[in-house]
């Protein structure tokens, strides 16, 4: 009895040290569990806070962009409004500058009526006529010439003095001190 006495001292003994090892095993892994389980709190708690400022970021930037909309909205309406009333603006200073082009019109064949000078085209310095140099105003600033000397000024000629038979949409009017932009249309036959 004495041998398995002996074997079940031993049996014992050997649990013994196995489920000292074991408790050691066990109580250092759950120490590293724990810690770690308290590390990964302590990270969710940090990314649970950053998604927190995250969403309030995102809640502001969508405030943000409606108010920047309504405001490029605003914006865009005072635009059309703009230029509505530039548009009319534009018409009202067309229908001033006829109606002092029609005066400056008026107050040049007046001035010149009746006289040598009036009756004579300051370009080429020849007396109208009713063939072709028809006395002509330009209404875009009211000086006149013969209607030959303005139909000129639209064709280009070759420096070797034969017709190129193109026609340029504007010129310059002839009188040095003005040199006022026109096309043929703003040509108006006087008499």
């Amino acid at each position: 009895m004495s041998d398995v006495s002996n074997i079940i001292k031993s049996a014992k003994e050997n649990l013994e040290r196995q489920f000292e090892t074991f408790h050691s095993d066990f109580s250092r892994t759950t120490g590293v569990l724990r810690s770690k389980i308290q590390e990964l709190t302590d990270k969710n708690t940090s990314l649970t806070s950053q998604q927190s400022e995250i969403d309030e970021n995102v809640v502001k930037l969508v405030t943000k962009i409606s108010t920047l909309k309504r405001q490029k909205e605003n914006l865009q309406k005072s635009i059309d409004e703009n230029n509505e009333e530039l548009a009319d603006l534009k018409k009202e200073l067309d229908n001033f500058e006829r109606k002092f082009t029609n005066l400056s019109i008026n107050h040049s064949v007046l001035s010149g009526a009746g006289t040598a000078e009036g009756n004579i085209c300051k370009k080429c310095v020849l007396p109208y006529d009713q063939i072709e140099r028809f006395h002509s105003v330009i209404t875009t600033c009211g000086h006149q010439f013969c209607q030959k000397c303005l139909k000129q000024l639209f064709t280009l000629n070759n420096p070797f003095n034969f017709p190129i038979n193109q026609e340029i949409s504007e010129a310059s009017c002839p009188n040095p001190t003005c040199n006022r932009s026109f096309a043929q249309a703003n040509i108006i036959k006087l008499n």
